[in-house]
């Protein structure tokens, strides 16, 4: 049997052996406790990215809708006002861009998208780089959502997806897409042409048939993408149309013989389309 000699601290075997197995059972469970901190450090912070990227976004002060014209603290601003169209009833009633290019009143950081609630006062804002970078803004059918189309001359647009709150428009994904290639289906979806990639052309234009294009459907309410009609080396596909009852869209096939004969746009064939949307869910 192991003892200790009286007076020191000084241990025999046995007690080596057992001080070892607690010292190893301490050690696991401090490793487990590290492991386990760290999961909840990693969810918590996850968690913490995930509110703040759902966060409304803030609206810069200062900025009203008085007798039809944007104010900036009182300075009439030039930009055209939009109307929400009609049947959607969402607390905006009206919608501009404005810019620091085109007016000494606006800051850089203020240059976007305002939404103004009936009253004139601005309910809801989205930030752009500049004022041009605008192309268009396309309503869900409810005005619960929106989608923001943003590039520039080129046919190559960038599709973002917004949420209307009652604080503000919270920013979701966002999607490289076709210049006028996007529909909403219904309240949470909408169909639209998407780049895939760049097809080697052996040209230095840059064309829309130079793309890679497919057909998709995005469900906002489950954040999930369906491929209706996908690219490939010798078809690419465009959405056109959705069809009033939204359970067909009429899209336009682009086909070659030859993924070589894309450089040649007499080679290229069209014809239409139909692609029956699925069911939600």
């Amino acid at each position: 049997m192991g003892y200790t000699l009286p007076g020191i601290g000084r241990q025999v075997p046995e007690d080596r052996r057992r001080t070892g197995r607690i010292k190893s059972e301490m050690e696991g469970r401090l490793e487990k406790m590290k492991r386990y901190g760290m999961v909840v450090f990693c969810v918590l912070a996850l968690f913490l990215a995930g509110a703040a990227a759902a966060a409304p976004i803030p609206v810069p002060t200062g900025f009203a809708l008085e007798n039809g014209r944007v104010t900036r603290g009182g300075t009439a601003l030039e930009c055209e006002v939009h109307q929400v169209p009609d049947g959607i009833e969402n607390g905006i009633a009206l919608w501009c861009v404005v810019g620091s290019e085109t007016s000494e009143a606006v800051q850089k950081e203020e240059t976007g998208v305002f939404f103004f609630g009936p009253d004139g006062r601005s309910v809801a804002f989205i930030p752009l780089d500049a004022r041009g970078e605008y192309q268009d803004l396309v309503w869900s059918p409810d005005g619960g959502r929106l989608v923001l189309v943003t590039g520039g001359a080129r046919p190559d647009m960038f599709f973002t997806l917004f949420t209307v709150d009652g604080k503000g428009m919270e920013k979701g994904p966002g999607f490289p897409g076709l210049r006028g290639g996007l529909a909403w289906v219904d309240p949470h979806r909408f169909a639209f042409t998407r780049i895939d990639d760049v097809r080697d052309t052996k040209s230095g234009a840059f064309q829309g048939v130079a793309l890679w294009l497919s057909a998709v459907l995005y469900d906002a309410a489950v954040g999930m993408e369906t491929v209706l009609k996908a690219a490939d080396g010798t078809r690419s596909y465009v959405l056109q149309s959705v069809s009033d009852d939204g359970s067909t869209l009429n899209l336009t096939e682009l086909s070659v013989a030859s993924p070589k004969d894309w450089g040649d746009t007499e080679k290229i064939q069209e014809r239409e389309v139909t692609v029956e949307v699925p069911a939600a869910g």
